[in-house]
Order: structure tokens, then C-alpha cells, then sequence
């Protein structure tokens, strides 16, 4: 008989599998030239209706060859005809596009270009993942 696996394992390997991801997405971006800045880019952004600080997370904040500071938000399935980027909707780009702003406003880089892209990996087996790269995803008015 086997043992449980202890409730979190399944946290742990998805957590292994986003970051397998968004190595992926840095690999991309750097060979088409652009600059990471940093990853993981996570600050407070607010207050729920209970009073708790709400924090928001950017996975990769990067620089394009044409100046621009990208924001990027990558997804990453394991099936093959899943969209990942179908993930990246509503309050997840209100709160990307927030935390965007605080790091605008710590790094002192208000008056930059900036835009949000997206970007989604899939890896369906063994082979190389497939990756999507959506410049521009969506728009945040300042």
C-alpha cells in the first residue's frame, strides 16, 4: 500500500512546472533581444474590503530593443489545445497592471513607455515547449 502524498506536493510540482515556464519565457525574450530586469516583481497594491493588504505580482519585467517596458505575464499548461493565455483575463490584468504602476513609481520610471504582454508556454511532452509571445496584450490607462 502507498503512503499519501502529503496535501502540498501537488502546490509543489505546480509551482516547479510555472517556474520551468516562465525559464522558458526568459530564454525567449533574451533571444530576441531584450533586457530582463527582474522576475518575481511582487508588491502591496491595495486593501481588500476586510482591510488585508492585497499584493501583486509582474513574473517578468523586461526591457524591448525599442525601449519599452515590458510587463509580461506567462501561463503554462501541459495540454495541448488549452490557450493558456485564455488565463490572463479581467482582475488579473487590473492587478498586473497595478503592480506595474508601484514599480514605475519605486524605480522612478513613471514617464516610460511601457506595455503588457503575455506570453504562453505549453509543453505537452518530452519535446520543446511551444511558446507564444503576445506583444501588446492588453492596455492600461495610467
Amino acid at each position: 500500500m502507498m503512503s499519501p502524498q502529503p496535501e502540498n506536493s501537488f502546490k509543489a510540482s505546480t509551482l516547479k512546472f510555472g517556474r520551468f515556464g516562465e525559464d522558458m519565457a526568459v530564454t525567449h525574450l533574451k533571444k530576441r533581444g531584450y533586457r530582463v530586469i527582474c522576475r518575481n516583481f511582487t508588491a502591496p497594491i491595495g486593501r481588500n474590503q476586510k482591510g488585508r493588504i492585497v499584493r501583486g505580482e509582474i513574473d517578468i519585467v523586461a526591457l524591448s530593443e525599442d525601449g519599452y517596458v515590458c510587463f509580461v505575464e506567462v501561463k503554462t499548461r501541459k495540454i495541448s489545445g488549452n490557450d493558456p493565455l485564455e488565463a490572463v483575463i479581467g482582475q488579473k490584468r487590473k492587478r498586473i497592471s497595478k503592480t506595474a504602476d508601484v514599480f514605475c513609481r519605486q524605480f522612478g520610471i513613471e514617464k516610460s513607455k511601457m506595455r503588457f504582454d503575455a506570453i504562453g508556454v505549453t509543453q505537452v511532452s518530452t519535446g520543446a515547449p511551444t511558446i507564444v509571445h503576445e506583444i501588446g496584450y492588453w492596455r492600461a490607462d495610467r
